[in-house]
């Protein structure tokens, strides 16, 4: 993987509905986006293969999204849905917690419109990651994925 020096043009702040009725039990999360354009080309049949997770309890599927505040415009592309997509992973005895931010475009496609959390790294481009390959190894059921959440 080549690390190198990123300008985030987009970051998105997603709200989430709190549990109580109290606006201080919202939630919130910020993705990081550096106008990479990444279109993930199994997330329709990804998000059939999580409906059919969920029917069993082995991920959770839920509409939760209170409001999107993006930090900057993106003028050249229309999105009608908006998906969070949190996990975590287990590497060497480590659990790590991420998350991609995707919306359905006006074109149809599917493409990551920012990255959680980014302190982990904050120099990773979407570039060089195989965020296509993650879908399928969720999808056969690799056990170092756990807390598979889909958020719409």
């Amino acid at each position: 993987m080549i690390l190198k020096n990123i300008n985030y043009n987009y970051i998105y702040k997603v709200y989430f509905k709190g549990l109580l009725k109290a606006n201080f039990d919202d939630f919130k999360l910020t993705f990081y986006h550096n106008n990479e354009d990444y279109i993930l080309d199994d997330f329709p049949s990804f998000l059939l293969h999580l409906n059919d997770l969920s029917r069993k309890k082995k991920s959770h599927n839920f509409c939760n999204i209170k409001e999107i505040i993006s930090l900057k415009e993106n003028s050249k592309i229309n999105i009608s849905q908006y998906f969070v997509f949190l996990y975590s992973i287990k590497n060497d005895e480590k659990v790590m917690k991420k998350g991609l931010f995707i919306g359905k475009c006006d074109d149809n496609n599917y493409r990551i419109l920012g990255i959680w959390p980014i302190e982990n790294n904050p120099k990773i481009s979407l570039i060089n990651e195989n965020y296509n390959q993650l879908l399928i190894d969720i999808k056969k059921k690799s056990a170092k994925y756990k807390d598979i959440l889909l958020i719409s």
